[in-house]
């Protein structure tokens, strides 16, 4: 108790030094706690699932069978596309099961509006999943039988959704309506999933199965817009099952078209975020840029503590004439930066109460995914780790006092060590800066740069309905006095857009061309430049941009040119 004492009576005396230090400390903590917890929160992908080193994603890289170049347009540049075809999950399960244990096809493809009754259940997302779902990922049934995910439009709910929509009574055997259309039963309730899966946050899981197949499926002719997760029999047979998928695929479908060659391999799935170079990219930007402020915030404590040592070093002599030992002023030092950063980590809890929303915004992930029991020791490290940093070494400084300083003022003519610290410290900020304002000037780039449409005004809808009422409802808006245009498109503005092999003169492959089909209202609407031509009028007109000019080498113009199938009208 009587170093407590001590300690509010120095910090009461200080109390400028003790605000600037406890600033300091409360943006350091609040900033590399959550820095730390982002980081921690990516590299447990996928850990939620019992044994999760079995569970394995397949994928697939296309390659040019005359250079061996990898063509990573199809993949978004990660160099592979981890959607296959509906069927390659039961086929690998059943040819070779010597190392598949169970395998599940998987969907993600859906977001039509979710209604209970006439009730809308706003931000609802779900995924699309065969039988096979919770047996191959470990997802623990809490009530209904997993097997009837086999029925068609059966539907089992998280146990958090179920509780928000349906409170205490038993949803089983409620029904769901997909845009007022499809009805779905549910057929049991399954313990929540964390975020931090390939699949994301999902409120239900919708049987896949429909008139003998899957939806949206066409087996080994295409639509390859499944995931395909195995469940291995032991770990280490991801090897073997690569040495094989490709035998296996090949008696289904061709492997090898007009020179360019599919490979298909599975990967482990705690291995598949981190796979990705953006990914590791992003990770060791925040882990440098939290420990450089982190690093920062300790550096202020430290020097601030040590600008205050010749006005505090009678107060030490004292405690020393009244026998005190080294090791009780380094004790009553250590609970002062205690004290300190015990009330940052307050403020810190109470800014994130104030700003969670904006700080959810800024990261892309719920607090309530980040600071989890699993995770909770990253900030208790954290503020432990500030403790030691920000404590020993000004508390040891402290200690290390004469006693004979009770009699005369303290000087200490060794200032090179300070100097160095001070350095460190101007070159501490000078590199957070540095990073802060690159990456204003990217936010600014990203934000204002040329799209090639106008983006003022521009807002879109999406909608699950056959073409004549999407067209009656397009009519409608259009008559409205505060609407400039409206247009229709298959795909979203910045969405993925169907894709097919583009052809060059020769009738070589050359690249993946991405298209999306839209109606005559949507250059207009979209502010889209026409700088040859004009614009869409009937069926089969078709525009391209600069790139697929150059790249089919149309140095005469594009209009009136063969592109595949299509025939550009500009």
């Amino acid at each position: 108790m009587r170093y407590l004492y001590y300690t509010i009576q120095t910090l009461r005396r200080g109390r400028t030094s003790s605000f600037i230090k406890l600033l300091s400390l409360t943006l350091g903590l609040l900033v590399g706690v959550l820095l730390f917890a982002q980081i921690a929160y990516e590299l447990n992908y996928e850990r939620c699932y019992p044994e999760p080193d079995r569970l394995v994603l397949a994928r697939c890289a296309i390659y040019n069978e005359e250079t061996g170049a990898r063509n990573d347009a199809d993949a978004g540049g990660s160099g592979y596309d981890h959607t296959v075809y509906d069927v390659m999950a039961p086929t690998l399960a059943e040819e070779m099961s010597q190392w598949v244990e169970s395998a599940t096809t998987v969907s993600d493809f859906g977001g039509k509006a979710v209604y209970l009754d006439d009730k809308l259940l706003d931000n609802t997302r779900y995924i699309m999943a065969d039988t096979a779902f919770f047996r191959t990922m470990g997802i623990e049934v809490l009530e209904g039988d997993r097997r009837d995910m086999g029925r068609e439009n059966a539907v089992f709910l998280s146990q958090s959704f179920a509780k928000e929509v349906f409170g205490d009574e038993s949803p089983i055997g409620r029904e769901l309506t997909l845009n007022k259309q499809d009805r779905l039963t549910v057929r049991g309730i399954y313990r929540d999933m964390p975020d931090n899966t390939f699949l994301g946050h999902y409120d239900f899981v919708r049987s896949i199965h429909a008139g003998g197949g899957y939806v949206f499926g066409n087996g080994w002719k295409g639509n390859d817009i499944f995931y395909a997760v195995l469940r291995l029999r032991h770990a280490e047979d991801v090897d073997a099952v690569n040495a094989g998928i490709d035998r296996v695929i090949g008696r289904h479908t061709p492997l090898s078209y007009d020179g360019w060659r599919t490979e298909f391999s599975v990967i482990s799935l705690p291995d598949l975020h981190t796979d990705s170079p953006d990914t590791r990219q992003r990770l060791a930007i925040l882990g440098f840029l939290g420990f450089a402020i982190f690093f920062v915030s300790a550096m202020n404590y430290i020097l601030i503590s040590i600008a205050t040592l010749s006005h505090r070093a009678k107060a030490v002599g004292v405690h020393k004439c009244s026998g005190a030992g080294e090791g009780q002023v380094f004790t009553m030092f250590m609970l002062e930066t205690v004290a300190m950063v015990l009330a940052a980590a307050v403020l810190s809890v109470l800014l994130l109460w104030l700003f969670g929303g904006v700080v959810e915004e800024l990261l892309g992930t719920p607090l309530a995914s980040l600071f989890t029991w699993q995770t909770l020791w990253v900030p208790l490290l954290t503020v432990a780790v500030l403790v030691v940093v920000a404590g020993v070494l000004p508390g040891r400084m402290f200690a290390r006092i004469p006693v004979t300083q009770v009699f005369r003022r303290y000087t200490d003519g060794k200032k090179g060590w300070k100097r160095g610290l001070l350095a460190v410290q101007f070159a501490g900020v000078s590199c957070v800066l540095g990073l802060l304002m690159v990456t204003a000037l990217q936010y600014n780039m990203l934000m204002h740069r040329d799209m090639g449409f106008r983006v003022e005004g521009l807002v879109q809808a999406e909608c699950w309905m056959d073409v004549e009422r999407a067209q009656g409802v397009s009519d409608y808006l259009r008559r409205q006095p505060y609407v400039e245009g409206v247009g229709q498109a298959a795909n979203s503005v910045l969405g993925q857009y169907w894709t097919q092999p583009l052809y060059g003169n020769d009738g070589k492959r050359i690249a993946t061309l991405n298209f999306n089909i839209v109606d005559r209202h949507y250059t207009r609407t979209m502010g889209i430049e026409i700088i040859e031509g004009d614009s869409l009028q009937k069926l089969g007109d078709v525009l391209v941009n600069e790139e697929v000019v150059r790249l089919m080498k149309w140095t005469d113009g594009a209009v009136g040119k063969q592109l595949n199938d299509f025939h550009p009208g500009g």
